[in-house]
């Protein structure tokens, strides 16, 4: 209800598709592409959250890092949120196969960002919405 509220409100979501584009493009500009993927979640009559990090090592297929707790990475979180987590660590097999699962959850109705995703028209940010998402980025 409320994600559907900021739809109706506007402004929120177009904030959200400009910061995803910013950073998208950082990853590009910065050639990292293949490390670091950008996903939406898409499935039909379903809004969702996630976010999280997990590391897996080059050649491997199973992740031995990852972050337990409210792992936020935006401005506000660094500037005015006080956060808690956990970084965890392993090579316990039986867990990085558990963590393996949980990455494959999230991302089941994953879909990745390209550069494609921002020229969709829907995706045009109005100038009004990048001014104020510019102003307001550390409420984010």
């Amino acid at each position: 209800m409320i994600v559907h509220l900021f739809y109706i409100l506007g402004g929120i979501p177009d904030a959200f598709t400009q910061f995803a584009k910013e950073f998208y493009n950082k990853i590009h500009n910065c050639r990292q592409s293949e490390r670091i993927m950008l996903q939406e979640y898409l499935r039909n009559q379903w809004t969702f959250h996630a976010k999280g990090l997990w590391y897996r090592p080059p050649l491997e297929n199973l992740p031995n890092f990852t972050l337990i707790g409210s792992p936020n990475f935006g401005h506000r979180s660094l500037t005015r949120d006080l956060e808690n987590q956990i970084a965890l660590s392993t090579s316990n097999v039986g867990l990085r196969q558990q963590l393996r699962h949980e990455c494959d959850h999230v991302y089941k109705y994953g879909i990745r960002v390209t550069g494609k995703t921002f020229e969709l028209h829907e995706r045009t940010v109005p100038m009004w919405a990048w001014i104020v998402s510019s102003l307001t980025r550390s409420f984010f």
